[in-house]
């Protein structure tokens, strides 16, 4: 977070970066899950921001024995969104 923080406390930088973002959401993004989800993780890298996008599912959801799992989405070698399982 304290990444974040030092993007943020220089405001031209900020506006910069989010307005890039904005373009980049607008011009490229598809409005698949998958092309937003690049998009931000190409954000997160570009400025290391430290941070990781998650999807969370759930399995057994009509019974009492709900099963809860997580993903990590990170952005491979020629930047395609894959999946990273993990525990939390």
């Amino acid at each position: 977070m304290q990444s974040l923080q030092n993007l943020n406390s220089n405001r031209s930088r900020w506006r910069r970066n989010s307005q890039r973002l904005i373009e980049k959401y607008n011009a490229d993004a598809d409005g698949s899950a998958e092309q937003y989800q690049k998009t931000f993780l190409e954000f997160v890298n570009a400025n290391n921001l430290g941070v990781s996008l998650f999807e969370m599912g759930q399995e057994n959801t009509a019974t009492s024995g709900v099963n809860e799992n997580s993903t990590e989405l990170v952005l491979n070698d020629v930047d395609d969104v894959i999946p990273n399982p993990c525990n939390l």
